[in-house]
């Protein structure tokens, strides 16, 4: 397995699960590097389903969130998809405000998560 800066990754079946590592949750500024991580992520894994846990953030910089919308976009692209999930009740009202809930699918867990995306990759959705 591949060594990540900004997220550590747990693979469960058919379901990869990112976490967020303290560098992504502290740096306000990634300068393109989580976005080139993620693109080689997704280049060398070839995930099915991807689920990326907020547990260890407080917050979520703009950079992050408009890698996450090009990770989605990656991931749709090759008929895959993206789940986040853990998220603080800050975050869930960001995403809400910024109607980012209708771009992404939120869960309250990882096991809600993995079983979603599980459930969607057996049934082809």
């Amino acid at each position: 397995m591949y060594d990540y800066n900004f997220f550590l990754v747990e693979q469960y079946d058919k379901v990869s699960v990112l976490t967020w590592t303290e560098s992504a949750a502290t740096r306000k500024s990634h300068n393109g590097e989580l976005r080139v991580e993620l693109r080689a992520f997704v280049l060398t894994t070839k995930p099915s389903c991807v689920v990326v846990s907020f547990a260890q953030l407080r917050q979520c910089p703009s950079a992050l969130i408009g890698d996450l919308v090009g990770l989605n976009r990656q991931l749709k692209e090759r008929g895959r998809r993206l789940t986040l999930c853990e998220m603080n009740q800050c975050l869930r009202e960001q995403f809400e405000r910024l109607h980012l809930d209708s771009v992404f699918e939120v869960r309250d867990s990882v096991a809600d998560a993995i079983a979603a995306c599980e459930e969607a990759v057996t049934n082809g959705v």
